[in-house]
């Protein structure tokens, strides 16, 4: 079988390279306009307070004032349209790179993802921070560059030795920002590691605060909070230094440059060479480019961190598949069709979050596991013991180390996901609600079932009654800002999902984990009736009793 190689860290610099080159070449054109607009209206105002003073033409003020309204409307209306083109450039970008780590994440989950809020959250983020990262990056850069250029040939234009000394003057204060770029993202990269550290602690006490508080151990919290603020506190510390003692230094080599402009447009207005007018104008034109050299070290911060974001995603999304599509779909199992499971063997690496390295491989060695058609098999065992594992195995989200599958008479990898799902039904033990109607939640796995046929499901599975309860019926919004379920419901919404598919095998793993115990027998029995034509694998702690009728029943972690 044959499948795409693993994603490198090169994959999110090939989507950078795919910006557009015309909205790049756009976003250079406002932006240069814009900063030239503001470094001539600095040098047009500086040039119009002290000729003013010499009571020129009115013609000649009248001129000066109507350049300077005119370069700052321009600027004004620059910086709008550069905003706008960086924008609509962050959001195409932000939206190839989602797609890119979807792409990538996928054949993860969650064999080798896991599906939590926190996965999701840190994904999510870090793609954000590279999108707009680059962008204000690549934004500040192309001002500085612009800055340099235009406030050198401004510069030389009113006299070239004040220009040379305004190009070497706006270049040192543009190096030191680079410099402090390397210092700048170590400095970054131990704080962020410092703050995630205070986030989980914090987290993980307030977590336990219930138990706290009947204790009366608030104190708890308090020391674990000032200890993680006190680790987090020398980084934050060294963060703000490194970007002082930047901000100073660049103002330094400005007041520098300034200072000396001052002092040879004196000297080279004594001689006669350029009057005093046009020194002033210099002047102004020194601040307009620092100014501008101010900000270059926030934009080389904004690449810095999504740099790391990068390397966050990358490392993600590069881990090894745990397990492969075949190439081209093999032939589809005879229907109905049988589960067997021989010599399987599966390591799973054990990892202390969502983006940290393996710490260590938990090796998992299975009987064989025979599901005929209408069979009906319960797998049990304590936690750990590899039940949630067993059915990434049956699903093929996850390849075993060895061993054989066959689903029906056809090797299970041989099938693509969308052939497996005809054939096997899955519920995991946290069913999704998705923010959605009742009726797309219902009908996730059939996308056409008609509304009498989700009623009907619902109805099967003891939810007639909260059915009629909700206000817009199958049109009313469950999840995130909808109707709220219960975990007991949720379940059962699960169940309902199933009972709309033409599966022959159903896996449900810890279907009664949510449902209170008086009311397990009965949602059992549920089960065992409404999937009477269909095989069922229930994946079960150990201790729980299970009253239907199990064909077979394998014990794990013995």
């Amino acid at each position: 079988m044959s499948a795409s190689p693993p994603p490198t860290e090169t994959a999110l610099p090939r989507l950078w390279r795919r910006v557009e080159w015309r909205t790049c070449l756009k976003a250079v054109a406002i932006s240069w306009t814009t900063v030239g607009s503001g470094i001539g209206l600095m040098t047009m105002a500086g040039w119009l307070i002290t000729d003013a003073s010499l009571r020129p033409p009115i013609l000649a003020l009248a001129v000066a004032a109507a350049s300077v309204q005119s370069l700052a409307l321009g600027r004004g209306v620059g910086r709008y349209a550069a905003r706008l083109v960086l924008h609509a450039a962050a959001l195409r970008y932000l939206g190839r790179i989602r797609l890119w780590l979807y792409d990538r994440l996928e054949p993860l989950v969650p064999a080798a993802v896991p599906r939590t809020g926190e996965v999701v959250n840190r994904l999510v983020t870090d793609a954000d921070v590279v999108a707009n990262g680059r962008i204000r990056g690549a934004a500040a850069i192309t001002d500085a560059v612009g800055a340099w250029l235009i406030g050198t040939l401004a510069a030389i234009a009113i006299q070239p030795v004040l220009g040379m000394i305004v190009a070497a003057g706006t270049a040192a204060a543009q190096g030191i920002a680079l410099w402090s770029t390397t210092v700048h993202e170590r400095a970054e990269q131990r704080l962020s590691e410092a703050r995630a550290l205070l986030n989980a602690q914090v987290f993980e006490a307030f977590s336990a605060l219930p138990e706290l508080l009947v204790y009366d151990r608030s104190d708890v919290l308090d020391t674990v909070v000032r200890h993680a603020t006190a680790e987090t506190r020398p980084h934050e510390v060294r963060h703000a230094l490194t970007v002082g003692l930047t901000r100073m230094l660049i103002s330094i080599i400005s007041g520098g440059t300034l200072v000396l402009v001052l002092l040879i447009g004196r000297h080279l207005a004594a001689r006669g060479a350029i009057n005093g007018s046009s020194v002033a104008a210099a002047a102004f034109l020194v601040l307009a480019v620092g100014e501008v050299c101010l900000a270059l070290p926030d934009g080389l911060q904004n690449i810095g961190r999504a740099r790391g974001a990068a390397r966050n995603l990358s490392a993600v999304a590069s881990r090894p598949l745990p397990s492969r599509e075949p190439a081209v779909a093999g032939v589809p199992p005879t229907r109905p069709a049988q589960l067997l499971a021989r010599d399987i063997v599966v390591r799973r690496s054990q990892q202390a979050d969502s983006v940290s390295p393996a710490t260590g491989v938990t090796e998992f060695r299975y009987p064989t596991v025979h599901v005929p058609p209408r069979a009906r098999l319960v797998v049990t065992g304590p936690n750990g013991s590899g039940k949630s594992t067993l059915s990434y195995v049956l699903l093929h989200f996850l390849e075993p180390l060895s061993g054989a599958v066959m689903l029906g008479d056809v090797p299970l990898h041989t099938l693509r996901r969308t052939q497996i799902a005809e054939v096997v039904g899955w519920m995991p033990d946290e069913v999704y609600i998705f923010t959605a109607t009742v009726r797309d939640n219902v009908r996730l796995a059939a996308p056409t079932a008609s509304d009498d046929a989700c009623k009907t499901a619902l109805s099967r599975v003891g939810l007639a009654q909260w059915l009629t309860s909700l206000p817009n019926g199958l049109d009313t919004i469950l999840g995130a800002g909808g109707r709220q379920l219960s975990s007991g419901e949720r379940q059962r919404l699960g169940l309902a999902r199933l009972l709309l598919t033409a599966v022959d095998i159903v896996l449900l793993d810890e279907p009664a984990a949510h449902i209170e115990p008086h009311d397990v027998p009965r949602l059992l029995a549920e089960i065992d009736a409404e999937f009477t034509e269909k095989s069922l694998v229930i994946m079960t702690p150990e201790g729980i009793d299970i009253p239907l009728r199990a064909d077979a029943t394998i014990v794990l972690g013995r």
